[in-house]
């Protein structure tokens, strides 16, 4: 097990970048360039430890030399680096025992909403950690919930009128009537409308909305099961995904340029399709199994790829450097899978085998909520330290029992 270098620097330390590519140069004056290799931009720091007494200094060269930092790597962490983001490591949060299903963040407040709990659906935090229950406007069974830079708005799947709700804070929340007493299953913002979509309803499973207040009923492509739902403002497309229990093959999937107009389209493998993301250049769908994901690239066209297991994935969630996403049902210890890309996964250490619902990014931080578990439906993506060297360093006295020690550490993959 590597060590773990914990010494503070003197100040922000310098981030060396310089990724490999490989090139070939042609004779009409073309030049060809790729990255060089799948490790191609790692990072070096350059680490200064000013006017540190001279015994400092000797641990810190100690260690250096002790421990063949020029060898053997060691973990440090560095300011933001892309370890914060890569969310392999997740710790549990002390909550209450509602089914939480889905979860939002407003750039200051995490809010939670359930399906179970008497009224005391909905729950705050400021930092994933904390949690306060607030009062949920009506006791029934809320899915999902989205913030759209003014309101949240959370809709549910109870065949009642008023299943939809609003609140500018998360704390205070206002009873809304949705466009139909559906089986509403996600809402997402995008193209200045919340677009919600439902397992129910005849030819109506979709609804919009310009506030969350006023609902309108659409035309879905088709009266399937529709479960999860996102937008990619790149471009300016709306995808929803389907799971078995509405019918559809192949076909579990519709595409919308405005959350109004919806066309089928063909997924591939006739899968029960949990969720869909998207990170700015491809959308990814999650299912069951080993062969329980596809991406595609504007929608339309499709690609199976393969999971690191077997578990049931439910929902995905993008930080702006990898996709996570939250597994139910099996699992031991790995109920959470992360991507770059959406093509190659890695299954990371989920905190207990809960069956984890929602999950959401707050910076490279994810949040994600579980129906299951006994006072920890919460779990928080941890910072891992990156694996690193000290290639070389040098040491100057600046005074009698006075050194300085600047070092530079360089990323390694392993």
């Amino acid at each position: 097990m590597p060590l773990t270098f914990d010494i503070v620097p003197s100040y922000a330390p310098r981030s060396l970048r310089q990724p490999r590519v490989l090139s070939a140069k042609f004779g009409d004056g073309y030049e060809q360039r790729s990255a060089d290799g799948i490790n191609a931009d790692l990072q070096s720091w350059e680490l200064n430890f000013e006017t540190v007494p001279t015994r400092e200094a000797d641990a810190i060269e100690a260690f250096f030399i002790g421990n063949q930092t020029a060898v053997s790597p060691f973990l440090w962490t560095a300011p933001r680096p892309l370890s914060d983001y890569y969310a392999r490591t997740w710790e549990g949060q002390v909550t209450n025992d509602n089914n939480w299903a889905s979860v939002a963040w407003n750039g200051s407040l995490f809010v939670a909403i359930g399906q179970t709990g008497t009224g005391n659906r909905v729950m705050t935090s400021p930092d994933g950690k904390a949690w306060t229950l607030q009062t949920s406007v009506a006791d029934i069974v809320w899915t999902s919930v989205v913030w759209n830079g003014t309101v949240f708005c959370a809709v549910a799947a109870s065949a009642v009128a008023n299943d939809v709700m609003t609140s500018p804070d998360g704390i205070t929340w206002t009873i809304r009537t949705g466009a139909a007493t559906n089986g509403w299953q996600q809402v997402v913002w995008g193209e200045g409308l919340f677009v919600a979509v439902a397992s129910t309803g005849v030819g109506n499973r979709v609804m919009t909305s310009p506030d969350g207040i006023v609902w309108t009923i659409r035309t879905s492509a088709a009266d399937y099961s529709w479960i999860s739902v996102t937008y990619s403002p790149e471009l300016s497309l709306f995808v929803a995904v389907a799971d078995a229990a509405g019918g559809g093959t192949t076909d579990r999937c519709m595409t919308s340029p405005d959350g109004i107009n919806w066309t089928l389209r063909t997924i591939g493998t006739a899968l029960n399709w949990r969720g869909v993301g998207w990170n700015g250049t491809r959308f990814a769908a999650v299912s069951s199994g080993t062969t329980g994901v596809s991406t595609s690239l504007d929608g339309i066209t499709w690609t199976q790829g393969t999971m690191p297991n077997s578990n049931t994935s439910r929902c995905i969630a993008w930080n702006g450097v990898v996709f996570a996403v939250g597994q139910i049902n099996a699992g031991v210890g790995n109920r959470v899978v992360t991507s770059p890309d959406g093509i190659v996964w890695t299954a990371g250490q989920s905190s207990a085998d809960n069956n984890w619902t929602g999950i959401c990014a707050a910076g490279a931080t994810f949040c994600a909520v579980s129906a299951t578990g006994t006072g920890d439906r919460v779990m928080l993506s941890v910072q891992t330290p990156g694996r690193y060297l000290c290639r070389r360093w040098t040491r100057t006295t600046v005074a009698p029992s006075i050194d300085t020690i600047t070092a530079t550490f360089d990323e390694v993959a392993e």
